[in-house]
This record gives C-alpha cells, sequence and structure tokens, in this order.
C-alpha cells in the first residue's frame, strides 16, 4: 500500500490543477502503474481533513470519487494508529527534541504530520506520497520513503516508429544526386 497526502490527492482530483492528471507525464504515468498494480492508495483521515478545507465546494465531489473508487481507502486514526504517533514522539523526545527532524516547523503541524506517519505505519504502508517537505522529513527520518512530483519516474519512451524501407533502384537517380 501507499500514502497520498492532501497535497497529493489533488493532482489526481482536481482536473484544473497545474501539474496534475493529464498535464504531468510523470503522474499519468503513476496513475497508469496504479491501475496497472491494482495498489491500493491510502488516505489517512488527517490528509483527508485537510484536503476537504483546500477543496471548498468540490468537497462532496472529491468524498464520491474516494468513496467509489477501489484504488482509495480511507484509513483512520484510531488506536494503534495513536499509540505509533507516540512511539514517533517519544523518539523524538529521546533523541533531544520532541519536533524531530523538523525543529523550525510549528508543533501542531509536527503532531499533524506523525498523525499521517502513524497511519501510514499502521496499514503498512511503503511509501508517502507528498509534496509537502516538512512531512518527507518526518517519513525519511522514520526510514519511510518519501515521493513527491519529481521523484516519480518518466514514463518510458514510446518505442521508435517503424520505417519502410523500400529498395532503392540503382538505375533511378536518388534525390541527393542534384
Amino acid at each position: 500500500m501507499i500514502v497520498f497526502d492532501a497535497n497529493f490527492m489533488i493532482y489526481f482530483l482536481d482536473p484544473k490543477i497545474k501539474d496534475g492528471v493529464g498535464s504531468n507525464p510523470r503522474i499519468d504515468f503513476l496513475v497508469a502503474t496504479i491501475q496497472k498494480s491494482g495498489e491500493r492508495i491510502v488516505v489517512p483521515t488527517p490528509a483527508l481533513s485537510e484536503l476537504l478545507v483546500k477543496a471548498g465546494d468540490a468537497g462532496p465531489r472529491y468524498l464520491e470519487i474516494i468513496a467509489r473508487s477501489k484504488f482509495f481507502r480511507v484509513a483512520e486514526f484510531g488506536e494503534r494508529a495513536a499509540v505509533e504517533a507516540a512511539a514517533l514522539t517519544r523518539e523524538a523526545i529521546a533523541r533531544g527534541d520532541k519536533r524531530g527532524a523538523t525543529r523550525e516547523a510549528e508543533w501542531a503541524k509536527v503532531k499533524f504530520d506523525r498523525q499521517i506517519l502513524a497511519i501510514a505505519r499502521v496499514v503498512g504502508a511503503k511509501a508517502i506520497y507528498t509534496n509537502d517537505g516538512q512531512l518527507a522529513t518526518h517519513a525519511k527520518a522514520a526510514g519511510m520513503d518519501a515521493i513527491g512530483p519529481d521523484d516519480l519516474p518518466e514514463p518510458p519512451v514510446a518505442p521508435q516508429l517503424e520505417m519502410r524501407l523500400d529498395p532503392v533502384d540503382p538505375e533511378q537517380p536518388s534525390e541527393d544526386d542534384d
């Protein structure tokens, strides 16, 4: 499983977003790869909440898309995630700073990011897709891959078109002989 944060989800849900689906070959290739593999995209409830704040009037449409798609799964911040978030915070305190890898971040933002990371760990995600630098820093510090739009692979180049190479009649002058 993979986890998308709110900032990454918007690439998939809003057709008007710059560099989203249909306008970014890397994002389009990711969509095709996910569809082909049947991978599930986990949307943590804290990220869903943030997405809905940013969505405004499009919020109900986004919820419908997420609910109807077999590729999305909403994951709640439940008891297991709370235990995981507490462990992440205890580890950061033991290393000398409760904010951990993002010392300059607001404490509320750190706690929010840890909730997303804790949910990702509980569902067994291999990676978090985000363009939030602070969340990416927390994920990497916790040993999880953080993948941004620029980290996505380029789609493979289409195979070269086949060229017809008809034999040339040696008696006919070529166009190059002019």
